[in-house]
């Protein structure tokens, strides 16, 4: 094996090494290049699996390394819940229709996360963000470090709330009946779907939002389409597309239907004209997301589009709590909406 300071060139056999993955596309068009595909794996079952190559995979799993044709391949460890990562592994080449690819699993004891193949969420690193290499794997990546915005983003309308960056952002809604939000300062790839992070949000009402231009993201009320029974919304309007949850005890937008307790993920997808996807995965729970569809073809979808995140507050439903995102992230839609699988071989 060589390597070669950040950029790795490595030449190992399947055997001898560690497990490999094999990555399947279920559908019937191909999965794209540079597709981030989520792998969930039990952290005991990856050091098994190791042991039997006489390797010791750390606990963290900071000494692993994912291998394709000899060079590693950027992945983000997401987080390790109840002994379960969620990992998720951006695909070096295409996978054609009904097909798979084979990567390779690497662990050595005197490897740790790098940041740049090999890292992990902000807050998983004992300082924020120190092996966080998101950018590296999505599309476009914001995990808020330090305590400033970065030139990517603008304040938008606050009139009087206000927000906190501190290794992540805390929108302060007073109440007053107005957002408090941020946008980017310039149109991005949305890659499919967009998600937020939102690690503490008691009586709050998180926004996401994607727009056509940078007038749009700064004011205008969407037409919502409510889901029946449900606690969020949709809506555009000219060129603006917005999705809004409820948090704990404020669910009055739609009269009823669940609240959601952080932490947990918002998302907001525009895939095509007609084609929106909304999501809440609670609790980082990949098994039991919150997805609704909508068709609305009134906006034709353009791409770049602009982002803006914050915390809503509107009329006699005006909430007073806080709302703190850690990251966000975009993400390639998968073909027909299915995630290729991952097995551990």
């Amino acid at each position: 094996m060589a390597i070669y300071s950040n950029r790795i060139v490595i030449s190992i056999s399947k055997t001898g090494v560690g497990p490999w993955l094999r990555i399947t596309n279920s559908q019937n068009i191909p999965a794209q290049a540079g597709l981030q595909v989520m792998w969930q794996v039990p952290v005991s079952t990856l050091q098994t699996r190791f042991a039997q190559f006489n390797v010791n995979l750390n606990s963290n799993l900071s000494n692993m390394r994912f291998v394709y044709n000899g060079q590693f391949v950027p992945a983000w460890l997401e987080s390790i819940n109840n002994g379960t990562a969620t990992i998720w592994i951006k695909m070096p080449v295409s996978i054609p229709a009904n097909s798979s690819i084979t990567l390779n699993l690497y662990a050595n004891p005197g490897l740790n996360f790098d940041g740049i193949y090999w890292g992990e969420a902000p807050q998983l690193s004992t300082t924020y963000g120190q092996y966080d290499n998101g950018t590296s794997v999505f599309g476009f990546y914001e995990n808020f470090a330090g305590t400033s915005l970065s030139s990517r983003w603008q304040e938008l309308t606050s009139s009087g709330d206000t927000y906190t960056v501190n290794n992540g952002i805390t929108f302060n809604n007073a109440g007053n009946g107005y957002y408090v939000s941020i946008g980017t300062n310039s149109a991005v790839s949305p890659s499919g779907m967009l998600e937020m992070n939102i690690v503490s949000g008691s009586s709050a009402r998180p926004t996401i939002e994607l727009a056509t231009t940078d007038t749009q993201i700064r004011g205008g009320q969407p037409i919502y389409m409510y889901e029946n029974g449900y606690g969020q919304s949709f809506g555009m309007y000219s060129g603006n597309m917005q999705f809004e949850i409820l948090t704990t005890k404020y669910n009055a937008m739609n009269n009823g239907g669940p609240t959601y307790n952080s932490p947990l993920i918002e998302g907001i997808g525009w895939v095509a004209t007609g084609s929106q996807i909304l999501e809440i995965i609670p609790n980082y729970n990949y098994t039991n997301i919150r997805t609704v569809s909508e068709t609305n073809s009134s906006v034709s979808l353009s791409t770049p589009l602009y982002i803006m995140i914050g915390q809503a507050a509107s009329g006699n439903n005006a909430n007073t709590g806080n709302l703190t995102v850690q990251w966000l992230r975009t993400r390639a839609y998968p073909p027909n909406g299915v995630m290729p699988t991952v097995e551990l071989m």
